[in-house]
C-alpha cells in the first residue's frame, strides 16, 4: 500500500506507518505530484490528504493550529509547490520529527515548512546530480575502453524535466 492510498483513510496513521519510516528521498520522488494528484482526484481531495498529513504531524509536535489553518497550509502548499511528490512532503515531515532540518518547536508557521522543504529539495538535487555523475562516469569509461554504449532513449517525464530545469537554475 502507498503512503497516498494510506492517506485516503482517516483512520489510518500515516506518519507514524511502517511504510513511511522506511521511506527514502529516492523513493519518494518517485511518487506522484501534488498537480497530478489535483488533476486525478480534483483539489479538494488532494488538499484534504495534505491538510490530514499535516494534522498528524502537528500532533507529534503538539501544536496549536486549527483544521482551518492545516487546509489553508495545504492550499497554499499546492500552489507554491505544484511538483512537490507527496511522499517527499511526507520524507520531508519525518525527517524534520526526527531534528534532520534543525529545530522543531510547537508553533511552526508555513515559512517554516516551506524552510524544511527547501531543506529536503536540496537532498533531491543532490541525488539527481549523483545519478548525473554515476551515469557521465560511466559513459565516460566505456567510450575510453572502446565500448560502446548503446543509449536506448526513454521518455523524461514532466516533473524529472521540471526537477531538471530547477537543477539548472540554482546551478547560474
Amino acid at each position: 500500500m502507498t503512503l497516498l492510498q494510506l492517506s485516503a483513510n482517516e483512520n489510518n496513521r500515516v506518519l507514524s506507518s511502517k511504510v513511511a519510516s522506511q521511506l527514502t528521498i529516492a523513493d519518494a520522488i518517485k511518487s506522484p505530484s501534488l498537480s497530478r494528484i489535483v488533476r486525478e482526484s480534483g483539489e479538494e481531495v488532494c488538499q484534504a490528504r495534505i491538510a490530514k498529513i499535516l494534522t498528524e504531524f502537528g500532533r507529534f509536535l503538539r501544536t496549536d493550529l486549527t483544521i482551518e489553518d492545516y487546509l489553508d497550509y495545504a492550499e497554499l502548499l499546492m500552489n507554491d509547490f505544484p511538483t512537490l511528490k507527496f511522499d517527499e512532503m511526507i520524507y520531508t515531515l519525518k525527517q524534520t520529527i526526527k531534528g534532520n532540518y534543525g529545530k522543531t518547536f510547537p508553533n511552526w508557521r508555513y515559512s517554516d515548512l516551506r524552510e524544511w522543504l527547501d531543506k529536503s529539495y536540496k537532498e533531491v538535487i543532490a541525488l539527481s546530480e549523483n545519478e548525473h555523475h554515476k551515469h557521465k562516469d560511466q559513459s565516460s569509461l566505456e567510450s575510453r575502453y572502446g565500448r560502446s554504449s548503446e543509449k536506448q532513449e526513454k521518455p523524461v517525464s514532466i516533473d524529472e524535466a521540471l526537477i531538471q530545469m530547477e537543477i539548472k537554475k540554482m546551478k547560474k
